[in-house]
């Protein structure tokens, strides 16, 4: 019984760990980005595109209402359209194309994430990806089921690294 409780509340504080990590990560929303989305609402404002700047103020709202639940988990499906909200956002700042694939026996509404998982991910991919490469960048993101695993791939067509190199 000892080893039992104590095993216990091993799990217990790691989950307490893993809530404050990803209460982190939700707090950070990049800052760089809302900025830049605002000033993207406000120059499609400016230049007369009020379908388009209500289209991406929409985009906007959902991605930071999302990130401000305070939910611990989402589903496959909403995780999938707050990534597609939070590319096309980038798309229009920087032109790069992307497609979001998912294997046909996931259950999109059964499978959860955790919130914001991906997006850190996501965000390196466009600005250390393919935000230069403009029209010509582009992004892919795979979900697949392998056995019981949820298996998640990020892949760009950027430059990339050299892995022989060290970086600060």
């Amino acid at each position: 019984r000892k080893k039992g409780r104590k095993r216990l509340l091993l799990a217990q504080k790691q989950k307490e760990i893993s809530k404050m990590q990803l209460s982190s990560i939700r707090s950070q929303l990049n800052p760089h980005f809302m900025f830049n989305a605002l000033a993207g609402i406000q120059n499609l404002m400016n230049t007369n595109k009020i379908d388009e700047a209500n289209s991406y103020l929409g985009k906007f709202a959902r991605l930071t209402r999302n990130v401000l639940d305070q939910q611990e988990a989402i589903s496959l499906t909403e995780e999938r359209d707050l990534l597609a909200d939070y590319l096309q956002m980038e798309q229009l700042r920087f032109g790069f194309n992307f497609i979001i694939n998912i294997d046909q026996t996931l259950d999109l509404n059964n499978v959860e994430i955790p919130v914001m998982l991906l997006q850190p991910f996501l965000e390196n991919a466009v600005k250390h990806g393919v935000a230069s490469k403009e029209n010509e960048g582009k992004i892919e993101i795979l979900f697949n089921k392998q056995a019981e695993d949820l298996i998640i791939e990020i892949k760009d067509n950027g430059q990339g690294f050299d892995s022989d190199k060290t970086y600060n």
